[in-house]
């Protein structure tokens, strides 16, 4: 990034020095002539001031402080919001910031990029009145600084110190902990009021009650577990909430609602976090629950290839799918396996079944496979007479050979 302000180019001619009789005889013609002597001395004084001029930083009418001066007032006030912040003091970074917005011993540059680093400190403090006031405030400035931004060849003007933006986090930042507060307080009183609240509430204070419910007790989150439930079957938009209390109180019941019933979004991340250590027992029926909702039954089948390794179960029912709708996916889950007993499973699959849906899965998984027994049941299924042109076409053709 860099500022979009630049030095005006110096113009006019230049002129070359040189020796000899020719340069003697001008040099001491124009001496002898005052009116040019003096012509020459005041364009040489011009230059050197128009050069000199050019060598600092641009200010405008707005901003006359001399550089040497703002830079020092700049490294002092950037200093003390840096120390306040430390200090953890919001009621002093409160007053700072106040002072800041009507501080004339700066340039607009060095201005709003102290307003922005300020703003940016407060987010991380307790909001007293004072500083939440001013940072309000700050929501309605109008940042002046631009940089020249250059992504991909494309030059654009941006606003370099977006000053109303890091307001608006900062409010953001407090909204969310004083939900997380209210409902960290709300789990320890055991409130039946928290649900409701959070169906009510504004996008970031549901992050907030989010937060609260990841840091709170086993306890805390079964005694809710019942209303998330019904919550779910209802159709109402708790699955976040359901699917920490689920994870975190081991609650199989619970999980298996969050895979059915929960928003796409949520019901995906759940996926993620289901493995055989966590859901002991479990696991399969819950990629099971989630492999009959088609928009995440992809997911599903592949996350069930990881259970395969060592569950039958998991296995079988990734080769019942091989034709379906989701077989793709489970035939690259079959053939990261590279398991000796699926891959004679799929050989029967191709010498044996008439499903050609089914057959083109198999092959999927066999050639995903990379094993030799799997090349080999490849290349004899290639050059079977019973073979038709359009299936050995899924075959490479180094082993057709």
């Amino acid at each position: 990034m860099q500022d979009a302000a630049s030095s005006p180019p110096v113009g006019g001619d230049t002129i070359k020095g040189g020796s000899g009789p020719y340069h003697k005889s001008v040099i001491g013609d124009l001496m002898r002539r005052p009116s040019c002597f003096l012509t020459i001395i005041a364009a040489v004084c011009c230059l050197c001031a128009t050069t000199a001029l050019a060598d600092l930083p641009l200010t405008t009418s707005a901003d006359p402080v001399p550089a040497g001066i703002m830079e020092v007032s700049y490294q002092r006030l950037s200093g003390k919001t840096t120390r306040l912040a430390s200090d953890r003091d919001a009621g002093g970074l409160a007053r700072h910031l106040a002072k800041l917005k009507s501080e004339r011993g700066l340039t607009t540059r060095e201005k709003e990029k102290l307003l922005h680093e300020t703003v940016r400190a407060a987010s991380a403090l307790d909001p007293v009145p004072d500083l939440r006031r001013e940072v309000e405030d700050m929501t309605a400035y109008r940042s002046q600084t631009q940089a020249l931004w250059n992504e991909h060849g494309h030059t654009e003007r941006r606003i370099a110190y977006d000053i109303a933006a890091a307001a608006r986090h900062a409010l953001r930042v407090w909204n969310e902990d004083d939900a997380r507060r209210y409902a960290k307080a709300a789990l320890d009183r055991y409130n039946t009021d928290l649900i409701e609240r959070y169906l009510v509430a504004a996008e970031t204070d549901r992050r907030g009650i989010e937060t609260a419910f990841r840091e709170a007790t086993p306890g805390q989150l079964a005694f809710h577990g019942q209303e998330l439930e019904d919550g779910l079957h209802a159709g109402k938009s708790v699955g976040a909430l359901a699917a920490i209390a689920a994870r975190k109180t081991g609650d199989v019941r619970l999980m298996h609602v969050v895979l059915a019933e929960s928003s796409t979004q949520v019901a995906l991340e759940s996926l993620s976090t289901i493995d055989a250590i966590s859901w002991p027992g479990a696991a399969t029926a819950l990629f099971m629950t989630a492999a009959r909702r088609p928009e995440i039954a992809s997911a599903a089948l592949l996350g069930l290839g990881r259970l395969a390794v060592s569950d039958m179960d998991a296995r079988d029912i990734l080769l019942d799918n091989l034709g379906g709708p989701n077989g793709a996916s489970a035939a690259a889950a079959l053939g990261r396996l590279n398991d000796d007993r699926v891959i004679a499973q799929l050989k029967d699959v191709l010498f044996l079944e008439t499903d050609e849906t089914r057959v083109r899965h198999a092959l999927l998984a066999l050639r995903l496979s990379g094993s030799s027994s799997a090349k080999a049941i490849l290349a004899d299924f290639a050059n079977q007479p019973t073979t038709s042109p359009d299936l050995a076409s899924e075959v490479p053709p180094w082993l057709r050979d």
